[in-house]
């Protein structure tokens, strides 16, 4: 939140939300990639998102043992 005692750097936060997703494998991710490339989906978001500030980050989770 702008303005609490935790965003002391406030003026560099220049997001409104933050999404993250999850997938049991790639290929879960490769079929999800396939349906929001989807032209009805750009024009969905058109209506609530400034896309040319739209990033993502892909990373992977790994567990390792000690």
């Amino acid at each position: 939140m702008r303005g609490d005692a935790f965003n002391l750097n406030e003026d560099l936060i220049d997001f409104d939300v933050v999404t993250e997703l999850g997938w049991t494998d790639r290929n879960a991710f490769q079929t999800w990639m396939q349906a929001v490339s989807d032209e009805r989906v750009a024009v969905d978001e058109a209506r609530f998102l400034d896309r040319s500030r739209t990033r993502a980050v892909l990373i992977d989770d790994r567990v390792t043992a000690g």
